[in-house]
């Protein structure tokens, strides 16, 4: 189950990427250089996170019964959340200088 974990966790990064390094200066992504963010490196990144998504999906059914809703709408959650993060182009989700 840590791939639900971490498909949530990365989905959240993603979507604050602009905050965290306007912010904070950094990313958690360790290959993303944030000047070369573009379409190509933003959907690399949603690829992973969609097979982090799948391989979760595949682990809730071996959950105890009692655990499988609540981590199932969890992961279906933030899969939505990152199927409105695809639809926003990379320059969007960093803030601009």
């Amino acid at each position: 189950m840590h791939e639900t974990g971490v498909g949530i966790s990365e989905s959240q990064f993603l979507r604050d990427l602009n905050q965290d390094y306007a912010e904070l200066g950094r990313t958690y992504f360790p290959n993303l250089e944030i000047s070369a963010f573009d379409y190509p490196s933003k959907r690399g990144i949603e690829k992973e996170i969609t097979a982090e998504f799948e391989e979760a999906r595949m682990g809730i059914r071996v959950l105890p019964s009692s655990s499988r809703f609540g981590v199932y709408l969890a992961c279906r959650y933030y899969y939505m959340v990152l199927a409105k993060i695809q639809r926003i182009p990379p320059h969007s989700s960093r803030k601009q200088g």
